[in-house]
């Protein structure tokens, strides 16, 4: 089957109300907050969340993206035009949710068609967790694509771990990133001319290059395999003629790529560094030196746990022969006679040279 966007999330400015309890920090708010890590925390096993849309719209599709939620939580998704909840539009039933930590504990639960609703349920059980943590609530009414992708869709991670190595000892010093975000990139061939017209347009409008939206790759996978592939994400990039072109007479075409978007919660303790030199301490950075005009070069190192960037004035470099290198930055060549430079030795402490 084709896939689907949800680029219009009428959960944005919807009112949340829960019986349970949350964190401080971590309010029920934060389900509304176009960070996925920026998360809600609700302080027990069992919940239940109430939507308000405020109006009654169109909804085929709620999502629960980047959650703690475990391989055997249990979900349920109500849609009415009650707050009582008495008569239902729809109801998907109490369904294990399918969450993996490979997807960010998402859940994207897709109705066989749109109902009308004001009122939106969800009740999540989780076993024994002491707490459920949820990222982003979107729901909707998706864009169901006529037709499929192209064949050469390309599905995978944008890899941001760094791995430098050093040309002269051949030590390499690996920086996991904190997460390989997910990516899709893949030519829609043959919208229709209605698709272009309409929902193409809408979607242009309303996300721009800022917005995101909810990419489902197959409306016909299982819940597990949709959990998987579905990416939240931009559609547009900065600087793109985002469009679509009329490559034949009845169909017009478009390219897209989107990244998953994810934002790490704090900073990481990385392993000791493995190279052969000594072990890592945490130098301070050169100061930084004033210039009479633009600096001419920037330079950057890894210091084996962490990267930092030298001040732009950064104009030389050197290995040493402990394994890292050595950087020495100055004034600009102009003030030579003048100039204080300093020296950065990977691992090593902070010296001044004349």
């Amino acid at each position: 089957m084709p896939g689907a966007f949800l680029y219009d999330n009428v959960a944005k400015g919807a009112v949340l109300n829960s019986a349970q309890a949350t964190v401080p920090s971590m309010p029920l708010a934060n389900l509304q907050d176009a960070q996925p890590r920026q998360r809600a925390r609700l302080n027990a096993a069992n919940a239940t969340i109430d939507v308000d849309l405020l109006a009654a719209l169109l909804v085929d599709c709620v999502a629960l993206l980047s959650t703690t939620l475990s391989a055997n939580a249990t979900t349920r998704v109500r849609l009415a035009n009650m707050s009582s909840f008495a008569t239902v539009q729809a109801d998907t039933g109490t369904i294990n949710a399918e969450a993996q930590d490979e997807a960010q504990g998402n859940v994207v639960l897709v109705l066989p068609a749109p109902v009308m609703a004001r009122y939106l349920r969800i009740d999540l059980t989780n076993g024994a967790a002491p707490y459920l943590d949820i990222g982003l609530l979107v729901a909707g009414q998706l864009w169901r694509l006529q037709r499929g992708t192209a064949y050469g869709i390309r599905e995978g991670r944008v890899m941001l771990d760094r791995r430098d190595r050093n040309p002269f000892t051949g030590a390499e010093f690996p920086v996991p990133a904190i997460i390989n975000p997910r990516f899709a990139a893949f030519t829609l061939p043959a919208l229709s001319i209605a698709e272009a017209r309409n929902q193409h347009r809408d979607l242009l409008r309303r996300l721009g290059a800022a917005g995101d939206a909810l990419w489902i790759t197959e409306l016909g996978d299982s819940l597990a395999e949709r959990n998987r592939r579905a990416i939240w994400g931009a559609v547009n990039a900065p600087g793109e003629e985002a469009s679509a072109s009329r490559d034949s007479f009845p169909f017009t075409a478009r390219a897209v790529r989107i990244v998953e978007r994810v934002r790490g919660g704090s900073w990481i303790a990385l392993p000791p560094d493995a190279s052969p030199k000594r072990s890592i301490t945490y130098p301070t950075d050169a100061p930084d030196t004033l210039l009479p005009k633009t600096p001419i070069s920037l330079k950057s190192f890894d210091d084996g746990q962490h990267l930092r960037t030298l001040p732009a004035q950064a104009i030389s470099m050197e290995h040493s022969s402990r394994g890292g290198s050595k950087y020495r930055i100055g004034q600009d060549a102009q003030n030579r006679n003048t100039r204080d430079s300093y020296e950065h030795a990977l691992g090593g402490e902070l010296q001044t040279a004349i």
